[in-house]
């Protein structure tokens, strides 16, 4: 599978998660009408079979020699996946049921030996796409996924919920008919984007809203070809005014950047599936006029109310205001005036330049790796206003005829550089 390089603006890609009380993560999938169901759900750090009897509906538990499902955990299963089962796993007491809040089908039985590897593999022998993601926060765990002739979907999660519980879980996502237009326009506004995305016309879809990691997934089938599926794609984004990059296509695909930065658009075919990522795009940044990958371009002292960088005709000065906190936090052993600096809660920036400088644009870099920029993007602005933001990027243009702009962080941020346009 390509890699999601649109996933280099977002953190990693989060799955379909359990069905009790410690989360892996969350997604949405969406419906024929447009809506988001719930499928996130949690894994007990203590279940036991008994916990089952919680559920919606629960099969018995059966004795050690089961060898298959039993006549009334198929039912349950086909009544509830579409009319499918999964694969079955030799365990003792095994449990079936069924959680409604979830729309998830649970077996649990005693952890037989090597749980992880046996069922991987027997996911993988029935035709799934299978693996063990390692997780060192809840442990490992396998996600499988399976699609039928109507590209309806299961995916099963599978872990050791407890030292001598095994839990399975699966979902069942019945496919769209039409593009999800509504789901798509929904997220496009969550991220701030005026920029459209297009539909894709194809005989099926499966559609994800993963909005708590930043991005929104559709999966399209039914075209006949890979040339004709990524160039039909690739026409309708550049009649909306898309910038393509084909160049890192073997890894990634093809990505298109809205002319406003505002939406950044992946797009690739592999087996029989077309896949679409919509995600907020990212300002080129071009060369950094302020560099605080080191304090070089600090003049004078490092002040813990006023510091002042230099670089040209430009003057970049950050003030405490009425932030709890100094201007790059100073201690006996470190100081965070570069790589990055870092901006505090009521802290404010004022950037300058004299009257002969024309100036279109200032954009901000941040460092998101533990800080997002929410704490610059929903700031006070004043000389400027901010043209369009991702996920480590935001862009300001400067009003007419003024030679400053002032920013007040409304949360803390961590800044790579600015460049000025």
């Amino acid at each position: 599978m390509k890699n999601k390089i649109i996933l280099a603006l977002i953190p990693a890609m989060l799955l379909l998660s359990a069905c009790e009380t410690t989360s892996f993560g969350s997604s949405s999938v969406v419906s024929d009408n447009g809506q988001s169901s719930s499928t996130s759900s949690t894994v007990s750090d203590s279940l036991t079979s008994s916990d089952a009897s919680d559920s919606t509906s629960s099969s018995s538990s059966m004795s050690e020699d089961q060898t298959g499902w039993t006549a009334d955990q198929i039912a349950l299963m086909e009544e509830n996946l579409g009319g499918q089962t999964i694969p079955f796993l030799s365990m003792e007491g095994i449990v079936v049921s069924f959680d409604s809040d979830y729309s998830c089908v649970t077996v649990i039985g005693t952890t037989p030996s090597d749980a992880l590897n046996a069922y991987n593999a027997v996911l993988g022998a029935a035709g799934y796409s299978s693996q063990i993601i390692e997780d060192a926060t809840y442990g490992d765990y396998i996600d499988a996924t399976v699609f039928d002739a109507e590209y309806n979907f299961i995916e099963v999660q599978a872990y050791e919920a407890d030292t001598a519980i095994f839990e399975i879980d699966a979902y069942y996502n019945a496919s769209l008919s039409t593009w999800p237009e509504t789901a798509v326009s929904t997220f496009l506004t969550s991220i701030s984007a005026t920029t459209s995305v297009p539909a894709f016309q194809a005989q099926a879809y499966q559609a994800f809203d993963y909005s708590d990691s930043g991005y929104f997934e559709v999966i399209a089938f039914g075209k006949s070809s890979v040339a004709e599926t990524e160039e039909v794609y690739t026409s309708a984004l550049t009649a909306l005014g898309y910038a393509v990059d084909n160049s890192n296509y073997a890894s990634a695909g093809i990505v298109a950047t809205s002319a406003a930065y505002d939406v950044a658009v992946q797009y690739y075919y592999e087996g029989d599936a077309f896949y679409i990522v919509i995600a907020a795009g990212e300002a080129p940044v071009g060369d950094l006029t302020f560099d605080f990958s080191t304090e070089d371009q600090i003049s004078g002292t490092k002040d813990t109310s006023l510091t002042t960088w230099i670089s040209g005709s430009y003057t970049f000065a950050l003030t405490k205001g009425n932030s709890t906190t100094s201007v790059g936090n100073p201690s006996s052993t470190n100081s965070y005036y570069a790589n990055p600096l870092r901006v505090y809660t009521g802290q404010i920036i004022t950037i300058s330049w004299d009257a002969s400088t024309s100036v279109s644009s200032l954009t901000f870099a941040c460092d998101v790796t533990t800080k997002d920029v929410s704490g610059l993007v929903e700031g006070t602005f004043t000389g400027a206003v901010l043209s369009s933001s991702g996920n480590s990027t935001a862009v300001f243009v400067p009003n007419s005829a003024v030679t400053t702009i002032e920013i007040v962080a409304s949360a803390q941020f961590r800044l790579l550089g600015v460049a000025i346009a």
